[in-house]
């Protein structure tokens, strides 16, 4: 796409892209991942990446004491980090299970990481595009459990970067605003609710591609009650009251209205 074609919210958010990273979007089918062999530990590892990190229990315990860039967490719960992990500088997730019900559930084997990993892979299949998973596993000891998610950077920027760009361009910020109204709608449309559907969970390529991610609670399904859709709304409207200083939702719902089923 020439820059002559793109959307005057993107150029205005060009800026943002320089620093973020680069490549096409991801796409990583089922077939492409293989189960982790360490003892102990359950869950998946893609194919061509599992040679270059070797023992995915190392891996784990090398995460836990050397985390990198800590972007949240760093408590008994858990931590999100960004580091190097098999040449890539990856996004990596450790959290452990704190409540009973949790811990029983990871005891069945229907671990977080697991459900995260097959909603992505449910995405992909309804066309949906989400951040490529490289490892998704769940070490267990008794009733406990630490989990770890690894995925590839994005290659874009989030909504919530871009909304804070157009804060004080009403017109493109409005813009925007209709095309984020307009991908909740398409989302809806393919039966998928994401349980957390904020901002900062949107990214967008520099071609004005949309993107997912932190899906384990997501679902999709053949038919997505008008509540899940009024709460997705309800979720993507606060978000916007956090990042805007005039939070106005009436573009966003013409948005989302214009392209609903």
């Amino acid at each position: 796409m020439s820059n002559k074609a793109l959307p005057a919210w993107l150029e205005a958010a060009a800026p943002l892209f320089e620093n973020a990273p680069q490549g096409d979007l991801p796409v990583e089918p089922r077939g492409n991942y293989a189960k982790i062999s360490d003892p102990g530990i359950r869950g998946v590892v893609q194919r061509k990446w599992r040679a270059r990190i070797g023992s995915v229990g190392k891996l784990l315990n090398s995460i836990e004491r050397n985390p990198g860039e800590v972007l949240r967490g760093g408590g008994g719960q858990g931590v999100m980090c960004r580091r190097d992990v098999g040449g890539i500088q990856a996004f990596c997730k450790v959290y452990r299970a704190q409540e009973l019900r949790r811990k029983i559930r990871d005891a069945l084997g229907i671990s977080r990481t697991r459900r995260e990993w097959e909603s992505c892979m449910r995405a992909q299949e309804a066309g949906i595009h989400v951040a490529r998973i490289l490892l998704a596993g769940t070490r267990r000891e008794g009733l406990a459990a630490t989990h770890l998610i690894v995925t590839e950077p994005l290659p874009g920027v989030s909504a919530t970067h871009i909304l804070r760009r157009l804060n004080h361009e009403p017109e493109l910020r409005d813009e925007f605003l209709r095309v984020l109204g307009a991908y909740v709608a398409s989302l809806h449309a393919k039966g998928f609710w994401h349980a957390d559907l904020h901002c900062k969970h949107i990214f967008f390529t520099r071609r004005a591609e949309p993107m997912l991610i932190d899906l384990d609670k997501s679902r999709i399904s053949s038919f997505l009650s008008q509540t899940a859709r009024d709460r997705n709304l309800m979720q993507m409207e606060k978000s916007f009251a956090r990042e805007l200083d005039a939070p106005d939702p009436a573009p966003f719902r013409e948005g989302y209205k214009a392209h609903s089923a």
